[in-house]
């Protein structure tokens, strides 16, 4: 069954709308991430510009106290997902190993320039990919968030005492509060 040429534009139209959807969604995390790495990498790193094995341990010790803040971050998306954060489970650990075999990759990438130079790009990569998955998850943290506050207002609409029908007010409930969807 061949698709018209309508219906062909409307499906690059909602792909195209999720593309930027994505795009968004993905700098606004990029550009947090840029921002708190520029601030770190402005008290690591020297004023004479200089890599060493001290900026190295800096990053280190900043990829330590955001690693902290992760743990924390994931904890709490794991008690709100309850029984269901296997998927979350998994997922964490892969990206574990991922930022474990991608930042080995980095720093045997740079250790012909010099070991200390291979030092801190290691560090750097491992920093830079612990602030992008703790403002992820934050991110999801703030969606559930949002998402329990507006169901929370449709279950105290559906409460309020209409002279409507049940059916009149989990319609208007919903349109109001849930983007349309009476569930």
């Amino acid at each position: 069954m061949a698709l018209s040429i309508t219906r062909w534009l409307r499906v690059i139209s909602v792909l195209a709308v999720l593309s930027i959807f994505s795009l968004a969604f993905t700098s606004a995390i990029a550009s947090d991430v840029e921002t708190e790495f520029e601030k770190i990498t402005n008290i690591c790193i020297p004023p004479n510009g200089r890599f060493s094995y001290e900026a190295a341990a800096c990053y280190a010790k900043y990829d330590n106290e955001i690693g902290h803040e992760l743990q924390r971050v994931y904890d709490r998306l794991r008690d709100i997902l309850g029984s269901k954060d296997g998927m979350l489970r998994e997922a964490q650990k892969a990206w574990l190993k991922f930022q474990e075999k991608n930042c080995a990759f980095v720093e045997e990438f740079h250790v012909s320039e010099s070991r200390g130079w291979a030092a801190v790009n290691r560090s750097q990569c491992l920093l830079r990919t612990t602030l992008d998955r703790k403002f992820e998850l934050e991110d999801y943290l703030e969606s559930i968030r949002e998402e329990s506050t507006e169901r929370q207002k449709y279950e105290n609409c559906l409460e309020n005492d209409f002279d409507q029908s049940l059916k009149w007010r989990r319609d208007y409930c919903a349109r109001k509060y849930l983007s349309g969807t009476s569930n």
